[in-house]
């Protein structure tokens, strides 16, 4: 069997080297990548449920079971296929802000209004 050439990424998202092998994979830092696994989920941000904690700053805690308070989380969106309804989504999600962990929860923060559409987003978490 022929050994395929695979590009790692590190934690930041940079491109780190080709690899053959996974046994010892190393970044820059010497970080070893093998230590990083990813778990994903896709979700739907309903557009009901943000709280207004302050002037202009909306919050809201969705459940995500397994998500752990010390996992790196990221966020990306799933954009619907209809021209017009990917603009409105487009719109919408700018409006979040901040995504942390916690445990089996992601709390969301929106600035200046909460999205007034439903989301789907994967979030993708590095522990």
């Amino acid at each position: 069997m022929e050994a395929k050439i695979c590009y790692i990424k590190d934690k930041d998202g940079s491109t780190v080297s080709p690899v053959t092998s996974f046994d010892s994979v190393v970044d820059e830092q010497g970080n070893n990548l093998n230590d990083y696994k990813k778990k994903v989920y896709e979700i739907t941000i309903t557009a009901d449920g943000w709280e207004e904690v302050s002037e202009n700053t909306y919050f809201k805690k969705i459940s995500v079971p397994g998500i752990l308070e010390s996992d790196m989380v990221n966020m990306y969106p799933v954009w619907h296929l209809d021209p017009l309804t990917r603009q409105q989504e487009k719109e919408e999600y700018s409006k979040i802000s901040i995504i942390q962990s916690n445990n089996n929860v992601i709390s969301l923060i929106a600035d200046n209004s909460a999205p007034g559409i439903d989301l789907n987003v994967r979030i993708e978490v590095t522990y």
